[in-house]
């Protein structure tokens, strides 16, 4: 048994050492904002220019146009504007509007145009291939004029914002297993595992939510060896980011939500089943560069009212994330759950799990 836990500890010990090498090396690199735009804050001005065109149109008849307009170009650059959740192409239309007197409106509103000048601009969001503006020219005695032109863009499109950091992330590795139960003494294993997280740490409001599965799916190696149970972690939970200023490159999370534990014994002689109890933690990303980021976790499961910690359970990790160019993400992360608890007035079940596991967001 004793050797057992000596090449245990040296084999995660071993892996644990390469795994801080490799995170350290990226705390050289120059801390800077993350490359994705943050859709929690809503930016008012064109933030990006694109190679995009539209190109300005004027189908009214001679008649009706309003009088002394001019636009000075006719093929504009289409800019596209941060909004919650999105980006959208927009146009900025310049002119001159020289009538004394009258003052003029683009889609009901006035259009900006110094006093003394007869320069003017608007702003237009594009909201497709053909897109219509009504101009009016109001006068000093109410006199109405109007006129409509056409944006033309048949490349412009919406874009949804997407952040790598909310995603399903699917990953697979090894776990060392440490249960202990009373009247049975103690199992270790080595185990294959694998896992599912979803997150929305990147919500666009402060309120998000993550959820995980985590399951030791097939064991290498136990003692007894007879022994072959799975554990299943279950969990569930809302998240409140902790406001930061802008572009920050760190964003924390309290989280608050449900854990669940089973155990198949697949005829063990050993076993737990459904234990279900609430759970509060922090959740915390450390922006490194634009492309690599440090997340940390800890929860504390509480499974006693009293709060002596005699029942209760922990979750600690550490995940090294790196964005790709196709905007997903791969990880590389240590993880620990420990469960002890009560199970019976006779029994008492403890049990850790230790896991290095490989993920790709889909």
């Amino acid at each position: 048994m004793g050797s057992a836990h000596w090449s245990r500890s040296l084999f995660f010990l071993l892996i644990a050492s390469l795994f801080v090498s490799l995170a350290t090396s990226e705390t050289a690199i120059a801390q800077t904002a993350p490359a994705t735009p943050n859709p929690n804050s809503e930016v008012k001005e064109p933030v990006r220019k694109t190679s995009w065109i539209a190109h300005l149109l004027r189908r009214t008849p001679d008649n009706l146009k309003l009088k002394t307009l001019e636009f000075g170009e006719t093929q504009i650059p289409v800019l596209l504007i941060a909004r919650p959740g999105n980006l959208r192409p927009l146009v900025e239309v310049k002119g001159k509007f020289g009538r004394p007197g009258w003052t003029l409106f683009a889609q009901n509103s006035p259009v900006a145009q110094a006093a003394g000048s007869t320069d003017f601009k608007f702003y237009a969001f594009l909201n497709g291939r053909i897109n219509e503006v009504v101009l009016n020219a109001k006068g000093p005695n109410g006199e109405l004029e109007e006129e409509r032109v056409y944006l033309f863009a048949p490349e412009a499109q919406e874009f949804t914002l997407v952040s790598p950091w909310n995603s399903l992330v699917i990953s697979a590795g090894l776990s060392s297993v440490d249960y202990t139960q009373t009247g049975f003494g103690n199992y270790l294993a080595y185990t294959g595992s694998l896992s599912a997280r979803y997150s929305t740490f990147d919500a666009p409001t402060q309120l998000s939510y993550y959820g995980s599965l985590d399951f030791t799916a097939v064991t290498f190696a136990s003692q007894p060896q007879q022994s072959n149970p799975q554990f299943i972690e279950a969990r569930f939970d809302a998240a409140w980011m902790i406001p930061f200023a802008p572009n920050q490159s760190w964003k924390t999370q309290i989280i608050a939500g449900g854990f669940y534990s089973t155990m198949l014994a697949n005829g063990s002689a050993i076993g737990f089943s459904n234990l279900i109890a609430p759970e509060l933690g922090l959740r915390t990303r450390h922006i490194l560069s634009p492309f690599d980021a440090l997340i940390s976790d800890f929860r504390i499961v509480v499974l006693s009212s009293n709060f002596d910690f005699v029942d209760r359970g922990f979750l600690a990790s550490l995940t090294f994330s790196r964005n790709l160019i196709n905007s997903h993400r791969m990880e590389l992360g240590l993880n620990y759950s420990n469960t002890s608890y009560q199970a019976t007035d006779t029994t008492r079940v403890s049990y850790g799990v230790l896991s290095l596991m490989v993920g790709y967001s889909l």
